[in-house]
C-alpha cells in the first residue's frame, strides 16, 4: 500500500478490511508514520489471504476523510501470484479547473490511477462554485462522492471485463450492470468516506426541527 502523507497526514489511521468473511487481511490498522515516508509517499505491506479459491471481495483501506478499494479473487495456492504495483486507484481526485468547457464530468487515468473531476462542467461548477470555494458544503461533499463513487465502479467493472469474451455490443450493458452491482454493495462506503457526517446530522436536525 502506498499512501501520499500530504493527503493522509501522519499520524492517522488506516482501517484496512474485507467485505467477505473467508478473504481476510493483515494488518487492519496501520499507523501512519511521516519517517516512513520518502518523497512524500510511505509504503506498507498488507498481506490478502482466503480460506477457499474463486472468492471475489472487496478491500477497503479507510481514514476519517479517504477511502482505497481493491477488487480482489482468490485462488488455487499454486496459482497465486505475488501481487505488484499499485491498486486501480491513486489517492484524491484532482480537480480540472484549466478546461473551461469539458465534455464530460470525470475522467480516470490508468498511468497515474487518478480520477479527475472537471470543475467546469456546468452542473459541478454550480455545486462547487468559482475556484471550489463551496468545496466543503454538503452539497458539493455528496456530488463529489456520487462522482467518485460512479467512476470507481464503472473502472473496476470495465477491468473486470477486459478479458472476458462478450460481443462489443453487449459489453457497454454488462459493464454498467456491473458497475451499478459495485455501487449497490459498496457506494455507501464512498459516502461515508468522503461525506463529513458533521453536516449530515445538522442538516437531517435542521429539517426535522419544528417551524
Amino acid at each position: 500500500m502506498r499512501v501520499y502523507v500530504k493527503v493522509v497526514q501522519g499520524g492517522s489511521t488506516i482501517r484496512v478490511k474485507s467485505d467477505h468473511e473467508s478473504v481476510h487481511v493483515e494488518p487492519e490498522e496501520i499507523a501512519v508514520k511521516l519517517t516512513d515516508a520518502r518523497r512524500q509517499v510511505a509504503e506498507y505491506e498488507v498481506e490478502v489471504w482466503g480460506d477457499e479459491p474463486e472468492v471475489t471481495a472487496m478491500v477497503t483501506a479507510e481514514t476519517e476523510t479517504t477511502l482505497a478499494l481493491l477488487e480482489v479473487k482468490t485462488r488455487m495456492e499454486e496459482e497465486q501470484e505475488r501481487p505488484k504495483g499499485r491498486g486501480m486507484f491513486n489517492g484524491e481526485p484532482y480537480f480540472d479547473q484549466d478546461d473551461p468547457e469539458p465534455l464530460q464530468r470525470t475522467s480516470y487515468s490508468r498511468e497515474t490511477g487518478k480520477i479527475t473531476i472537471y470543475a467546469n462542467f456546468p452542473s459541478i461548477r454550480h455545486y462547487l462554485g468559482e475556484n471550489l470555494r463551496h468545496k466543503k458544503t454538503l452539497a458539493a461533499q455528496v456530488l463529489m462522492a456520487d462522482l467518485i463513487a460512479e467512476r470507481y465502479f464503472f473502472e473496476m467493472a470495465r477491468a473486470k471485463k477486459r478479458d472476458v469474451a462478450i460481443s462489443p455490443e453487449a459489453l457497454p450493458e454488462r459493464i454498467q450492470r456491473d458497475a451499478q452491482e459495485l455501487s449497490r454493495k459498496h457506494g455507501i462506503r464512498v459516502h461515508k468516506a468522503l461525506v463529513d457526517p458533521g453536516l449530515v446530522q445538522k442538516d437531517q436536525a435542521a429539517i426535522m426541527a419544528p417551524s
